[in-house]
């Protein structure tokens, strides 16, 4: 692998330890993160949101669900469901 992150509090910190990596192993930077090892990185007044919205897009495209119309679910998200034995239908029948 030859790629790295290089994050931190301090931009002369960072700058200092870009020019020591330079020195030694020849590196170029980028610049701002947006995409590491496929996951698309958006920058927020308080951090980074990682998200994978570009892969996802790429599987709907490809198994072609990417122009279906969306649907709500009919159970609320987290909910707790228990399903007793005798309510389950024969599908023998």
């Amino acid at each position: 692998m030859d790629d790295i992150i290089i994050t931190g509090n301090h931009s002369a910190d960072i700058k200092a330890f870009n020019t020591f990596l330079d020195e030694k192993f020849r590196i170029k930077d980028l610049g701002e993160l947006h995409y590491f090892l496929g996951m698309e990185l958006l920058k927020v007044p308080n951090g980074l949101i990682m998200t994978q919205r570009k892969f996802a897009m790429k599987l709907l495209k490809e198994f072609q669900c990417d122009k279906l119309t969306a649907t709500s679910c009919p159970l609320p998200p987290l909910s707790k469901r228990s399903f007793v034995e005798d309510t389950l239908v024969d599908a023998t029948i």
